[in-house]
């Protein structure tokens, strides 16, 4: 019996360790992808500072409850345009507070991202990969007190077609819920319906 239990303590310590692993691998490979793109110089970008980052960081950072709205039928996710569900996201920042990472559940799928600043083109840029085989590469700056832009640099599905599209993430007065929008996203040549997700902080 206590063999058997040791057996067990030492396959649920294993198994820690290579989740620990996968994550820190994860976040060193994006990192990297990061750094590769700081290296190119983009003038046509939105700018933003160091500290737009910091406070960008410091807002998000946390867990969130999201009310979604599909906008389509996204690949290797079983739900249609139109369904509604709550999905769950947490923004934490690491590496001394260089980066944050954002992991978010939504249906069936799971997407993680890493955002840092990035010192070449003085923009906050992301790197997204989704469980459903999406990726997306983004560029974020402050607008005003509350509001920042987003735009995506580059967006591929599973099944090859590519998500275009700029919008803005709008907070409250409270910071404790905001909204994301678009009204130009695309699938390929397909025009998407509104993006108006939903987030409302529930830590501190």
């Amino acid at each position: 019996m206590l063999n058997i239990l040791i057996a067990v303590i030492m396959t649920t310590e294993k198994n820690k360790t290579i989740k620990a692993m996968s994550k820190l691998l994860y976040t060193i490979l994006t990192i990297g992808m990061l750094c590769t793109l700081q290296g190119r110089a983009d003038h046509h970008i939105k700018k933003s500072t160091v500290k737009d980052f910091e406070e960008f960081s410091k807002i998000l950072e946390g867990r969130w409850l999201v009310d979604i709205v599909f906008i389509t039928d996204w690949p290797g996710l079983d739900r249609k345009k139109g369904d509604k569900i709550i999905g769950y996201t947490e923004f934490e920042r690491i590496l001394d507070g260089t980066a944050l990472e954002w992991t978010h559940y939504a249906a069936e799928g799971k997407f993680r991202a890493v955002f840092t600043w990035d010192s070449i083109n003085s923009t906050i840029r992301s790197f997204l990969f989704g469980a459903n085989g999406m990726l997306w590469q983004k560029t974020w700056w402050k607008e005003k007190e509350g509001v920042y832009g987003w735009e995506t640099q580059a967006s591929y599905q599973r099944d090859g077609r590519q998500l275009t599209g700029s919008g803005k993430m709008i907070f409250e007065k409270d910071l404790k819920s905001m909204k994301w929008s678009s009204k130009n996203m695309k699938m390929g040549t397909q025009k998407l319906d509104e993006l108006r997700d939903v987030f409302k902080k529930v830590t501190p």
